[in-house]
């Protein structure tokens, strides 16, 4: 679990080092994957190594819990339980401690199905479940495709995570007691797509005049709906030099803008005629084709008044970006370990969001 938001908001956070590794054999291990996971994951951490199935180790546990805020629980439900850390043991030792777990699905009871919540499983899975995978297609393939950025874990984990660990340190100030903040991760991410869950149900029941039938004209087809990339005026077009622009015209004046802009007479295009939408959208291709992605972008009425942007690689929105939304890194690699030559180096990622900042004082 990528943790890295907290430290980076000055929250102190011990780590517990002596976790599984992967093994040698597992196609992800390199020489400098331990390396690459110490610098971005573990970075800003303070690290410690305790087996929690030795006593003495134990012994150490309790006394950190004993003055800490909030601890961490990243395994699988009940796995604090049988290590000797139960709740009502933790609550026992720190009345003011918060214990945050994160899990795939979700903690399990008695009373529940242990199958579903003791499964493991990773971003796609979750995605899956939750019907958000099915959005993710491509022109070029067919199947749904996973994001690689991982959208399940971190929004519907770390950011619920720590949404859950703020909510509970304002009610410790009220009541001064802890909390339990339990996150499934796949709960998470359904809750976070809410809107999008809810719209598709409501067009459902709805006539074609109301707001979620517009955003869902053909509920069994992606492509073919106004925010899943079947509407002219909310996708990407392929330029000249065959990379991509995105266009989120979505307003009735951004709209007007993009067509003055491209030169298309406003009565050939009518917005919200789904009838059209495939003609206009080979209209609208056949002109974006016509130039390169650098032409359209440096295009200033375009870009201000129409919500058109570049489609960047990764690599190229590091470097495009504003400097202040990004940071460097430290990174080496131990030689011990054959990794790189150039051991010392820095690597671009995200600035902290969002930013905290003081009120200005009151005008003299």
């Amino acid at each position: 679990m990528d943790t890295t938001c907290f430290p980076s908001f000055g929250l102190p956070i011990l780590l517990n080092s002596s976790r599984r590794r992967l093994p040698e054999s597992s196609p992800h291990h390199t020489p400098c994957s331990s390396a690459f996971v110490d610098h971005t994951l573990n970075a800003e951490k303070t690290t410690l190594s305790l087996d929690l199935r030795e006593s003495p180790d134990k012994i150490k546990m309790m006394e950190l819990c004993k003055t800490s805020d909030v601890l961490l629980d990243p395994f699988r439900p009940k796995c604090l339980d049988r290590l000797g850390f139960s709740p009502a043991i933790l609550h026992r030792l720190n009345p003011r401690l918060i214990l945050a777990r994160i899990s795939g699905y979700g903690n399990v009871d008695d009373r529940q199905d242990k199958d579903y919540y003791m499964r493991p499983g990773h971003d796609i899975n979750y995605l899956a479940e939750t019907g958000l995978l099915w959005q993710f297609t491509g022109e070029t393939c067919s199947r749904p495709i996973p994001p690689a950025s991982m959208i399940a874990e971190m929004a519907g984990g770390v950011y619920t995570t720590a949404f859950g660990i703020m909510m509970a340190l304002y009610e410790r100030e009220k009541t001064g007691n802890g909390k339990i903040v339990d996150v499934s991760i796949a709960d998470g991410v359904s809750y976070v797509s809410s809107q999008f869950l809810a719209s598709r149900q409501v067009s459902q029941r709805t006539s074609t005049a109301s707001f979620s039938s517009a955003l869902w004209p053909d509920l069994t087809k992606q492509c073919a709906n106004l925010l899943d990339g079947g509407a002219p005026f909310y996708r990407t077009y392929e330029t000249k030099d065959k990379k991509y622009v995105a266009v989120g015209a979505i307003e009735p004046h951004f709209y007007a803008n993009l067509l003055k802009e491209l030169g298309v007479p406003p009565a050939t295009a009518p917005q919200m005629d789904r009838v059209a939408w495939p003609r206009i959208c080979a209209l609208f291709s056949g002109i974006f084709i016509t130039e390169t992605r650098e032409y359209w972008i440096n295009q200033k009425n375009l870009v201000q008044s129409a919500c058109v942007s570049p489609v960047w690689s990764p690599e190229e929105a590091i470097a495009n970006r504003p400097p202040h939304t990004m940071r460097p890194m430290r990174f080496s690699v131990s030689p011990l370990s054959g990794g790189s030559k150039d051991k010392n180096f820095s690597v671009q990622v995200p600035s902290k969001c969002p930013v905290l900042l003081d009120f200005p004082p009151e005008d003299r």
